[in-house]
């Protein structure tokens, strides 16, 4: 049963006890005068009880009501059966009833604090818990955050241990590929100083997805190159800096872009870029850490690129671009060993020009430098690409030829004689020519080792000369 409930059926009791004392108080007999003051005490206890309940329950104006009715209780009483005493009854109502309603206004105040310090207390509860779960995100971000600057670590320590530009190129397009953990493609563009024009060179992406249309950048590829700033394209085709046709022509299914210069010093080695065909993909966040990568792959290209050029400083002749006599020897131990491997001939060539001295004495030096130049160019442009053409010493060229029996040698050869022979230099206005002699020998046909091959071709090349110059002379 509800307090409620309960209240209701006091209150109803105690008016049921009004009337009926009413009733009783008129209504008896005088010869029972004597037996109502039995009745009349413990029903006025009722009757303060139930004021009591309404004065808690209810308002103060229900309150006074019924204090004025249950008061005419005793005062009733006392005018009929004459008995002063019971007028006390009445004061006992309005004593207990002031009582009552002065403790009842101090717990109402004092609940009304409470009230407003539970409600303080609930505010504070729900701002805490607000910011409970803004730290909570917060702490999130930051755990994601140092799991992405951890790989960055490990990303710049893998780079510092790498100088092949292949290797470092790798990495780099891997490790971007996977810290930023949305894309569907990862390109490495490289910039061709001498074209000053983007060229793909490495690219990762998820199995199936299309390939890559221009191999030398699109529209965004090439505002980064010129801005040289990073980009970030929330949706391909509706991104007004850039032509909707074009873009959607060049990018094939990318629509989410990100993209950062590798900068060195203002000079532009190459663009990163991730791609993924979801539209607003891509963050600020995320361009800013694919920005924090292409600054530490710039620094590790750099070094690539410095190592590839002293590795080719150390490789290759200055003048002609040819491998120089010591990587020549490497390469001859090394196609030598390959051959007996593979159980396949080797075949090399010694080239001298003719009259060379007469030629410098003639022309003068920077003559004979152009002469130098022009033969190499026609050696590496007539030879296959896995041929090896080195400049042996002063005037003299060598050429290895994997995979060449005598034969076959012997018409390469004989084509670069015809070649050189035909092949017109310009100086200071005046048409001139040279000629060469060449030797040739063949592994295992002539010799077994690198050392007395060489002797050998050498040997053949001086007997060319011998029997007139201009020829091929085999030993």
């Amino acid at each position: 049963m509800g307090v409620k409930t309960a209240r209701s059926l006091i209150v109803i009791a105690a008016v049921s006890v009004y009337c009926l004392l009413l009733l009783l108080i008129f209504a008896t007999p005088a010869s029972h005068i004597t037996a109502v003051p039995e009745i009349l005490t413990p029903s006025l206890l009722l009757l303060t009880i139930a004021l009591a309940v309404v004065c808690v329950s209810d308002g103060p104006l229900l309150t006074v009501l019924f204090l004025f009715l249950f008061s005419t209780i005793p005062i009733c009483a006392a005018l009929r059966f004459k008995h002063l005493p019971y007028l006390y009854h009445v004061i006992f109502l309005f004593t207990a009833a002031g009582l009552i309603y002065f403790f009842k206004t101090l717990v109402n105040r004092e609940g009304s604090k409470i009230e407003v310090e539970i409600q303080h207390i609930t505010e504070e509860r729900n701002f805490l818990l607000e910011e409970y779960k803004k730290r909570q995100t917060q702490l999130e971000s930051l755990r994601k955050k140092y799991k992405r600057y951890m790989k960055l670590k490990d990303f710049a320590e893998q780079l510092s241990g790498s100088l092949s530009l292949e290797e470092v190129a790798a990495l780099i397009v891997t490790w971007s590929y996977h810290v930023a953990e949305k894309a569907e493609t990862a390109l490495l563009f490289l910039v061709d100083e001498e074209k000053q024009e983007l060229a793909l060179f490495y690219s990762k992406g998820k199995t199936g997805h299309p390939r890559v249309k221009t191999k030398k950048g699109d529209i965004f590829d090439h505002w980064v190159l010129k801005q040289r700033q990073p980009l970030i394209v929330r949706d391909a085709g509706k991104d007004f800096r850039f032509s909707l046709q074009k873009a959607e022509e060049e990018t094939h299914v990318s629509r989410s872009i990100i993209s950062a210069p590798l900068l060195i010093k203002q000079r532009v080695l190459g663009v990163i870029r991730l791609d993924s065909p979801v539209a607003d993909l891509y963050t600020p966040d995320d361009l800013r850490l694919l920005g924090i990568m292409a600054h530490i792959s710039a620094v590790a290209l750099a070094n690539a690129f410095l190592y590839k050029k002293t590795l080719e400083l150390a490789t290759e002749d200055g003048l002609t671009g040819l491998y120089l006599n010591r990587h020549f020897k490497e390469r001859l131990s090394e196609e030598m060993a390959r051959a007996v491997r593979e159980n396949t001939p080797c075949s090399l060539l010694m080239i001298d020009i003719d009259d060379f001295k007469v030629y410098n004495d003639t022309y003068g030096h920077s003559a004979g430098d152009i002469v130098l130049r022009e033969i190499a160019e026609i050696l590496a442009t007539t030879y296959p690409e896995d041929a090896i053409c080195a400049r042996y010493g002063g005037e003299e060229f060598t050429v290895i030829l994997p995979g060449y029996n005598k034969a076959q040698a012997r018409d390469a050869a004989q084509k670069v004689c015809d070649q050189v022979a035909a092949h017109k230099i310009h100086l200071r206005r005046e048409e001139t020519s040279v000629t060469v002699s060449i030797g040739l020998v063949a592994f295992p046909d002539d010799a077994i080792s690198p050392e007395e091959l060489t002797k050998l071709a050498d040997k053949a090349m001086y007997s060319a000369k011998q029997k007139g110059k201009n020829q091929v002379w085999s030993s």
